[in-house]
């Protein structure tokens, strides 16, 4: 998804063992420099990652009904607290909620909000009448990590996925 690259920074940082490399785009930092050594620095964005994971390719109705009923996604239910922080530093996060605002002044007035949510807090799928889809931490793992690696790929072909590999 072309998430490993940036160019619009102010400054790129790298560690070495005797010191740092910096290079400075943004005129605002450089007199914190001025006077400094320089050497040419551009800095090199992760190409792959160390660990390599391969996802599976869900392409049948079956393959995804094997998918869903392993019993990996229980696990989940004890290690999740269903915060969903995970969703919070999620780039590719679209969770959202639609929330009816009032104004004080008048009770026939007021406007409907869409805010960001996310799909791992308890109460996301929860209806009218208290009925919700999704009531465990597991199933809302599952729900979760196939619409990143099923869904998106279903919907819209190719080889990408919405998973970009956080951890």
């Amino acid at each position: 998804m072309g998430t490993n690259k940036a160019d619009n920074y102010s400054a790129a940082v790298r560690f070495e063992q005797n010191g740092l490399l910096v290079e400075v785009k943004d005129n605002e930092f450089k007199k914190y420099f001025a006077g400094e050594i320089s050497r040419d620095f551009t800095p090199e964005f992760v190409q792959s990652n160390q660990k390599k994971v391969k996802l599976p390719k869900i392409d049948s109705t079956d393959a995804l009904k094997k998918v869903y009923s392993l019993e990996f996604w229980k696990d989940f239910n004890d290690k999740c607290l269903s915060c969903g922080a995970c969703n919070t530093v999620c780039m590719t996060c679209s969770c959202f909620d639609t929330r009816d605002i009032i104004y004080n002044e008048t009770s026939f007035n007021g406007e409907r909000r869409r805010v960001w949510s996310s799909c791992m807090l308890e109460d996301f799928t929860i209806m009218a009448g208290g009925h919700g889809v999704r009531n465990t931490a597991g199933e809302r793992m599952r729900f979760k990590t196939l619409h990143r690696v099923y869904d998106y790929n279903s919907r819209f072909g190719g080889d990408e996925h919405m998973c970009v590999g956080c951890g």
